[in-house]
């Protein structure tokens, strides 16, 4: 399905998980997805897998471009620190959105932090000089879906 194209540009952060998927919609018509990344819990990475392979088959049905982020760059993206902390990564995506909680659940605001990387990253879409261009950003919509659960 081809979403009507508009003034804003949108990007869908996706962090794919075994129990929850999170996504976060920040700006620019693409997909912002994490790589898959298993050190200490191999077996899980196929289930994890096939979620991912859904969404990335979705994006691409839908004519959108996907880029992929390691955690690592995340993080580096968001905090300059490539083994930032939950709670680090979460108050720096409170900040950058001027929310007035944190952002949650952890799913959510780690889409949310893979959409912004894509902007950080994406020299075209950023003014010089601005840091995202801060006035311009919309509050995200974000949350997180448990398989099964009605949106």
């Amino acid at each position: 399905m081809k979403t009507p194209s508009s003034n804003k540009n949108r990007v869908l952060g996706v962090d794919p998980g075994l129990a929850t998927t999170g996504w976060g919609v920040v700006e620019k018509n693409g997909v912002a997805i994490e790589e898959l990344y298993f050190a200490k819990f191999a077996v899980s990475i196929a289930a994890t897998a096939q979620a991912r392979g859904v969404i990335l088959l979705s994006a691409v049905e839908a004519g959108l471009d996907v880029v992929e982020y390691n955690p690592r760059a995340v993080k580096m993206a968001m905090t300059g620190f490539g083994s930032a902390s939950k709670m680090q990564m979460q108050t720096m995506v409170q900040r950058l959105f001027r929310l007035s909680e944190l952002p949650k659940p952890d799913d959510a605001a780690d889409a949310m932090a893979i959409a912004l990387c894509h902007l950080q990253t994406n020299r075209e879409l950023l003014a010089a000089g601005s840091r995202l261009q801060a006035d311009s950003v919309v509050l995200p919509r974000a949350c997180s879906l448990e398989p099964g659960a009605a949106q």
